[in-house]
């Protein structure tokens, strides 16, 4: 019933959501799971723990289809390294939002994150938060 709503609907619906909130959604049916994917997977939030990171490019590996629903990532500096960006560069060609968090621990390299690097990137941006990815992402 949930999938034949329109995809902005979802959407909105999921705005204010956090990520765990998303994939325990999406665990209470098949419906919600093929729903909501590619929301969860259209704005990846990924935390500074490493692990992470390598589950989401394992996922990446898997089920290459998940590649093109990736449009906006945010993540934290601490797992921002140049071959962790081109790692996702070339999985991911359809990202066209990206930010970058970090916490007075953690530093960015200016070298990390070409514009080039993403061919449709048009926005950038960089964040500062005191305890680290802000609201909306759990540690």
């Amino acid at each position: 019933m949930i999938a034949m709503l329109p995809f902005e609907l979802l959407a909105q619906i999921t705005e204010d959501l956090s990520q765990q909130e998303l994939l325990e959604s999406m665990c209470s049916c098949r419906d919600w799971y093929y729903a909501f994917m590619p929301i969860l997977y259209g704005r990846v939030i990924l935390s500074k723990d490493p692990k992470q990171f390598r589950r989401f490019v394992e996922a990446l590996e898997k089920a290459p289809d998940l590649r093109n629903l990736v449009h906006t990532i945010r993540w934290c500096a601490e797992v921002v390294t140049y071959a962790n960006v081109n790692n996702i560069a070339q999985r991911c060609q359809n990202i066209g939002a990206m930010a970058i968090t970090w916490n007075s621990r953690a530093s960015i390299s200016p070298l990390t994150v070409s514009l080039e690097t993403f061919p449709i990137l048009t926005r950038l941006t960089l964040e500062y938060h005191d305890s680290g990815l802000g609201p909306k992402t759990s540690n």
